[in-house]
């Protein structure tokens, strides 16, 4: 069964993305993370201003296939589109205000919500949804 995970009032969801991508691919997994374009623009944007000692590869929904071939790394809006791409997904990092549809197919789930008020709001609506469905949720 997936494990779910909040991580609750971070001042920047994106860089603390950044800062939980790191240490997670050194481990050898594959992270998908999933949010609206903008914000993936952003997050891939830092990942590109990282110093050259610590640049992380990643791939961009829309970049050229190659670079998904070379990264654990994977940016996106579709997480369908993802399932084709990257089937051997270990980690999903959920940036969207809802519970993502096949979100299963990952060993776990990493819901980062910001100190925002309304974020907060809708991040309870997902813990309610993964409770009632019996996933056993870490705070």
């Amino acid at each position: 069964m997936t494990d779910i995970s909040f991580h609750f009032n971070l001042p920047s969801r994106i860089g603390y993305a950044v800062g939980l991508i790191e240490p997670v691919i050194k481990q050898g997994l594959v992270v998908v993370v999933l949010g609206e374009q903008d914000v993936l623009q952003r997050l891939s944007a830092q990942l590109w201003e990282q110093s050259p000692a610590s640049f992380t590869c990643h791939y961009l929904e829309g970049a050229d296939q190659t670079v998904l071939r070379h990264s654990n790394i994977m940016l996106t809006s579709q997480l369908d589109r993802m399932a084709v791409l990257a089937p051997k997904a270990d980690i999903l990092v959920n940036l969207l205000t809802e519970v993502p549809t096949g979100f299963e197919r990952f060993a776990r789930v990493i819901e980062l919500v910001s100190n925002d008020a309304q974020e907060r709001a809708e991040a309870r609506t997902r813990w309610k949804y993964y409770a009632q469905a019996g996933y056993a949720i870490d705070k």
